[in-house]
């Protein structure tokens, strides 16, 4: 079985700046809690490998937001983060639950998007 101690030092930083995507806008999330949770001990052990001071745990923001309220480009960056983790770095997360997680996640930001490329189609038509 692979772990994420197998990861070079630079696929380490590219799974940590994406699951610090999730992190910053986990506002927009699931409110469970389960993906929260599960991603911050994933940016810990990829930050304790790097040799990076760990930060504060992780909690759920206090105000839930809609993924439709988000600007396009960021919506873009959650959806670009969420897929390299959940094609890229599925098999070194040692919680089966948190690709589970991320795949909801990117279905679900992935619809948001598409039904604004639908809308802004509809509109310039």
């Amino acid at each position: 079985m692979r772990t994420i101690a197998d990861l070079s030092k630079d696929d380490l930083r590219v799974a940590g700046d994406a699951i610090e995507t999730v992190i910053e806008f986990r506002a927009y999330l699931p409110t469970d809690g389960m993906l929260i949770m599960l991603a911050g001990k994933f940016r810990d052990d990829i930050r304790e490998l790097l040799r990076i001071p760990l930060l504060e745990p992780v909690s759920h923001e206090p105000e839930c937001k809609k993924l439709e309220a988000m600007k396009g480009a960021d919506l873009d960056r959650l959806f670009e983060a969420v897929l390299i983790l959940n094609g890229r770095f599925t098999g070194y997360m040692d919680d089966p639950e948190l690709p589970r997680c991320l795949a909801d996640v990117l279905a679900r930001v992935g619809y948001a998007r598409a039904a604004r490329i639908v809308a802004a189609e509809a509109k310039a038509s």
